[in-house]
């Protein structure tokens, strides 16, 4: 038993990193980080926005005309041309390409002309703009830098665009619709089957077949009605709310000497058709396209399709994830300087925990430590600290190092490799909990009684040293030794976890995640101190809190894949769902289930606690969650620690640009998106040498549809489509061999699978 002790603060000191900053220049330019799994780093810089009226020297600009804005607006996305258009044409043109130019401003330059009009004296006059005097002023106005109309013929690029103009995008607000009652929802296609679907209206789900126009993420105007059946989409749709814009990858196919691109992603509802007078200029290759209502423009070519590199490249172009190598004489305006690190006083505010055996738990090889632990025992009860990586005391906001945390908003991770968040000197260096390393951290200390049950907690800005790293199997093997210190200390986090754990079941928690082990063991210390935080922030910051929302399941889908198991029926009217799809959990023979039941959830968001009244996280049984322990790969996690961080100081918490709508939406969209990466691209590699076609793998009958069924392989981690279906019911167990090849599976992304009998 050791004493108890009585944090106090007193000045400390540590090794800082100076803020990071990046040589300025007319272009602002981010890094992405890519770490393979051998170590190696390659920093891949990347241009993200123009700032209007400033020019790169020896720079050839083109100036697109209003007449070309209006019909061929994906002219502002082709790199190459250096696209700049005038302030007056932007603002003026048509509704729906507004929203397009707006979605991409920081693809284009713009000018504003000296004789520009007033905004109080815009009216709709015939345009008079003389592009050539602009053009004329541009270049005796920037000297270093060269400026020209854009000429139609420029390129076989340029000149196809121009053979396949746009037309105009019908959409209705809901200001429009008189007299009737309808709401925005969002629609979310089956990638199997594109004439179904749901259409999300906030939490609510409506079920809808007969689909033939509207796309995957259409925004739409729908009546609202209460129904668990399946319905019309057209008897309950009143057109589009805005228009979507699509910009997406494609594979070009010649047929009868026509261009027929097909979609990346198969929730499109058709492919396309394009003209031009040079089809094999475009045969098999992976092409950048955006889409107008039912026309197409390409704007880039990727590459050979099949060429592994080119797929890989294919799949972040199309979900943003969008790093690209830059020519090597732009390389030095985007090198990032680090300062020498220095010695540096740390505010009063910051507890010394060197002191304490602080360890960490992570799978092996893992250079991007967030997080370790620490736990004694006193006479009244029992100490637990979970300390967390303080990211934020290094990346500071509203800085050069911020901006690329912001935009790639979480870390991606492959088979081979990972895009860091943040820069390796960082992720893996001064912000990682390393062995033996003196860190900063914002720690989480927990007092439990003798048996376990929580009775407080408190935040604490500390300083620590990680005594050890151990991987999963090694704290594992500890344990079951039995033997000195650690085991014990690890044993009785074990006990508490496992206390933790049957209190979120009781609660109502789904099991889905990890077994009795040392990662079930971090698991729930992690969800504790993300709930902790969660309440912290609220209690202090109830307009201003960022939280995380699972909402409630879908029942319906819930019911369908428990019924479908014959062993088990499921009464709709009983009210306690949750408890029996446990059990089901629990006691079914299906393998799969866990996978099912997650695919049939939906999806968990982020959201400012002053924009929705009920907080609930479904799936862990929280009353209010949000992401603390992950700030070296999740920024939201950095946003949450300078909030907790702002509350420790009695300030308040002023970056509230931060939690606006846009920039919540654009780390849901990035993070739903990183992991539909992971997974497409890990599918890649599985297929590229052509192994997977040549063993058969057990699998589970999912999904039956009409024309075909759906096949989970679970030591691929992969679902398939079965052509045949004869002979198969719901949860058989069937040998199936991968049919699709590389080559195959490049261009239609579907994993085909054939019954081995």
């Amino acid at each position: 038993m050791i004493k108890e002790p009585l944090y106090s603060n007193k000045s400390i000191k540590h090794q800082k990193i100076d803020e990071i900053k990046i040589n300025n220049s007319n272009t602002k330019v981010i890094s992405y980080y890519k770490q393979y799994n051998s170590g190696q780093v390659k920093n891949i810089p990347i241009e993200i926005y123009k700032s209007d009226n400033l020019f790169k020297p020896d720079t050839i600009y083109h100036l697109i005309t209003y007449e070309m804005l209006k019909s061929f607006p994906s002219l502002i996305l082709i790199e190459f041309i250096n696209p700049l258009i005038i302030f007056y044409d932007k603002i003026t043109l048509p509704r729906s390409i507004q929203y397009f130019f707006n979605e991409f401003r920081n693809k284009y330059s713009v000018y504003n002309t000296t004789d520009f009009i007033n905004k109080e004296d815009f009216t709709e006059i015939t345009r008079t703009f003389d592009y050539l005097s602009i053009i004329k002023e541009l270049n005796e106005k920037y000297k270093e830098s060269e400026f020209k109309l854009l000429d139609k013929n420029y390129s076989q690029l340029v000149k196809d665009l121009f053979n396949n103009p746009i037309l105009p995008v019908n959409f209705l607000s809901k200001d429009t619709i008189d007299d009737v009652e309808v709401k925005v929802g969002t629609l979310l296609l089956n990638m199997y089957d594109l004439t179904k679907g749901i259409i999300r209206i906030d939490e609510k789900r409506i079920r809808i077949f007969n689909n033939t126009k509207y796309f995957h993420l259409d925004k739409l105007n729908v009546f609202d009605i209460e129904t668990d059946d399946e319905v019309d989409i057209n008897t309950i749709v009143h057109g589009l709310t805005k228009p979507k814009t699509r910009v997406f990858v494609g594979t070009v196919l010649v047929c009868n000497d026509t261009l027929r691109i097909i979609p990346l992603d198969q929730r499109y509802v058709y492919d396309f058709h394009y003209y031009s007078e040079n089809i094999n200029y475009y045969h098999n290759k992976k092409v950048h396209c955006c889409l107008f209502g039912e026309r197409i423009q390409i704007f880039d070519i990727l590459g050979e399709s099949s060429n592994f590199d080119v797929e890989i490249n294919s799949v972040m172009k199309n979900l943003f994830i969008d790093y690209v190598q830059i020519e090597n004489n732009n390389v030095k305006d985007t090198e990032i300087d680090k300062l020498p690190v220095k010695e540096h006083k740390v505010d009063s505010d910051r507890i010394d925990f060197r002191e304490k055996y602080i360890f960490s738990i992570d799978p092996p090889g893992c250079t991007d430590i967030d997080d370790a632990l620490h736990i004694d025992e006193y006479k009244e009860y029992i100490e637990v600290g979970v300390h967390i990586a303080d990211v934020s005391e290094y990346v500071l906001p509203n800085t050069e190092i911020d901006d690329i945390a912001r935009y790639g908003a979480t870390t991606v991770y492959f088979n081979e490799y990972r895009i860091d968040m943040l820069p390796p000197y960082l992720s893996s260096g001064e912000c990682s909990l390393i062995e033996n390393k003196e860190r900063c951290a914002l720690s989480c200390i927990f007092k439990f009684t003798k048996e376990f049950d929580l009775i407080s907690y408190e935040f604490f800005n500390t300083l620590i040293i990680n005594k050890r790293n151990f991987s999963y199997e090694e704290a594992e093997n500890i344990y079951k030794s039995g033997e000195g210190e650690i085991s014990y200390k690890v044993g009785l986090l074990m006990k508490i976890s496992e206390r933790l754990k049957l209190n979120r079941t009781l609660n109502g928690a789904l099991e889905l995640n990890a077994n009795n082990s040392t990662s079930s063991l971090i698991e729930e210390f992690m969800l504790l101190t993300n709930m902790k935080s969660a309440e912290f922030m609220l209690t202090h910051y109830p307009e201003y809190s960022l939280l995380r929302k699972h909402p409630k399941v879908d029942e319906v889908n819930i019911i369908n894949i428990i019924n479908g198991n014959n062993d088990i029926l499921i009464d709709k009217s009983k009210e306690d769902k949750r408890n029996i799809l446990n059990d089901f959990i629990k006691n079914s023979n299906i393998p799969v289930v866990k996978d099912l039941v997650i695919k049939s959830m939906n999806q968990a968001y982020y959201f400012c606690s002053s924009t929705e009244v009920d907080y609930r996280h479904y799936g862990i049984a929280a009353d209010i969650f949000t992401h603390f322990t992950s700030p070296i790969r999740r920024y939201v996690d950095l946003l949450v620690h300078r909030i907790i961080k702002s509350i420790l100081r009695g300030m308040r918490f002023t970056d509230i640009k931060y939690l606006d709508k846009e920039n919540i939406n654009w780390m849901n969209w990035r993070n739903r998106n990183a992991k539909n990466a992971s997974r497409i691209i890990n599918e890649l590699y599985l297929l590229k040498d052509g192994s997977v076609n040549k063993n058969i793998y057990k699998g589970i009958v999912c999904t039956i549809e009409d024309s075909f069924c759906i096949v989970h392989i679970k030591e691929l981690s992969l679902s398939g489509i079965l052509l045949d279906k004869n002979n198969v019911k719901l949860y058989d167990e069937v040998n199936v061999v991968v049919t699709s090849n590389f080559e195959y599976y490049s261009v239609h992304r579907k994993i085909l699978l054939k019954v081995v009998l």
